[in-house]
């Protein structure tokens, strides 16, 4: 396992280390060296305002969609997950042609 997932992922003895390390630029340029600017940060409900931002993020897709196809969606006539799950399926046979047992 690379660092790199176990970061994400959460996995390891240095993963809370990692993680904070990502947020260490973002943290110190928005506080300009101000540590109470950092402390006010402290009460903040951060994991719903994540949750929030993630779904956001997942909802832009839905913007470059015609009408139909989200009245499908909508309905549960087509699952959007499934299609991405297949189609990253045969994406990666295109990129690695080895047949799988």
């Amino acid at each position: 396992m690379n660092n790199e997932h176990s970061c994400e992922a959460g996995v390891g003895a240095g993963a809370g280390a990692c993680r904070e390390g990502a947020l260490r630029p973002y943290l110190e340029g928005y506080s300009r060296g101000n540590p109470a600017a950092l402390r006010a940060l402290r009460g903040y409900d951060w994991r719903a305002a994540a949750l929030g931002a993630l779904r956001r993020r997942q909802a832009r897709l839905l913007g470059v969609l015609d009408d139909a196809t989200l009245m499908q969606l909508a309905r549960g006539t087509l699952n959007l997950g499934a299609s991405a799950a297949r189609i990253a399926d045969e994406l990666e046979e295109k990129q690695d042609p080895v047949a799988k047992p």
